[in-house]
């Protein structure tokens, strides 16, 4: 008897822990069949949960100038090559934020500091957290303006990049490969159907993006650099590794080698060992590492798609390596990394 009735306990516990956890999972949407009107599948597609009313992703449509009032002027404003504006806040690494911002308007916020709220979603949960609170779908359709737009999310993208639609504005969910929520990006709906970082599809007359092949200005590259190195900043920050220092000598060899890699047919088959071009530079050493990434005009989705493979990881995430350089030219980027030690002579920008 006392057997059975520790089991009937245990069973009790098990059935109110998975209705607690049933009730904190919203139910997403019933989606239509195949043979619905075009009105159901708006209607499906304008289902969405209530867009947050507090934390920062209040700020998507509202002026440029209340940031500003906020959380005072940015440390820098970069531009990008889409016409935006990016107000750098980065200060404090964990306050770090980006601002996008485009005719004096908001329309897009990613953080990743975690002492800034993201609200629904908490910088540094879990994956399981994410889906467990949020209704995750590997379609996201969006209904803007009576208009019908699919973001289809792969398998990477389940795991790495979730989508999350709310009422008017998405979340973008980043998670690394130890399944932890690294950063938050909100955007408006104009501003993710013109960007398409998913693919996508349009249904009945939709304006469809045209995908345009952007060189970025001087200016713009500049930009991303710096970008870049704040998300690093960011991300070693927070797994507790040493700061990287910017090195003009990597830097170099990183834009000689962005250039070479373009310049030829077979790129990466054609290029000297690493070691050999950086002695090229007064870098003797073989504590060296390098990646060359095609970037989407984005550095977020570049930074953040690194830390998910080997290859980035080796990189952006070397404990006993503290210099760092990166060049950009045209979408391609070189991001090298190095002891400070064999760097002759080696000038530190920060």
């Amino acid at each position: 008897m006392k057997a059975l009735f520790r089991i009937l306990v245990i069973t009790t516990i098990l059935t109110f822990v998975f209705y607690k956890y049933s009730q904190n999972t919203p139910a997403p949407p019933t989606k239509p069949n195949e043979s619905a009107s075009y009105e159901e599948w708006q209607e499906y597609a304008s289902e969405a949960l209530p867009r947050p009313n507090k934390g920062i992703s209040t700020l998507i449509g509202k002026p440029a100038l209340e940031v500003a009032v906020q959380y005072g002027e940015p440390v820098r404003k970069d531009l990008a090559s889409d016409g935006l504006e990016w107000w750098v806040y980065n200060k404090d690494i964990t306050t770090f934020m980006m601002v996008a911002v485009v005719d004096e308007v908001v329309k897009q916020v990613y953080v990743a500091g975690r002492d800034v709220k993201t609200t629904p979603f908490t910088i540094g949960s879990t994956l399981d957290d994410v889906y467990r609170t949020s209704i995750v779908e590997p379609e996201v359709m969006l209904n803007k303006d009576d208009q019908l737009y699919t973001l289809a999310l792969s398998d990477y993208d389940l795991r790495h990049r979730l989508l999350i639609k709310f009422d008017d504005i998405v979340a973008q969910v980043f998670i690394n490969a130890n399944q932890a929520v690294t950063a938050i990006r909100f955007y408006d709906y104009d501003t993710i159907i013109k960007t398409a970082p998913y693919e996508m599809a349009y249904y009945d007359g939709a304006t469809s993006v045209n995908e345009q092949d952007i060189v970025p200005t001087e200016a713009v590259a500049r930009g991303i650099e710096q970008q870049v190195k704040d998300l690093i900043d960011v991300e070693r920050f927070y797994q507790s590794l040493p700061k990287y220092h910017s090195n003009t000598k990597l830097q170099q060899l990183a834009q000689a080698t962005t250039t070479a890699y373009l310049a030829q047919e077979d790129a990466e088959a054609s290029l000297l060992p690493l070691t050999e071009r950086a002695a090229q530079f007064a870098i003797h050493t073989t504590s060296i590492v390098e990646s060359i990434e095609q970037m989407p005009l984005d550095p977020i989705e570049m930074v953040h798609k690194m830390l998910n493979e080997e290859k980035g990881q080796a990189v952006l995430l070397q404990e006993t390596y503290t210099q760092y350089g990166m060049a950009c030219v045209e979408q391609t980027c070189t991001h090298i990394a190095a002891k400070r030690e064999g760097i002759a002579t080696p000038t530190l920008l920060n």
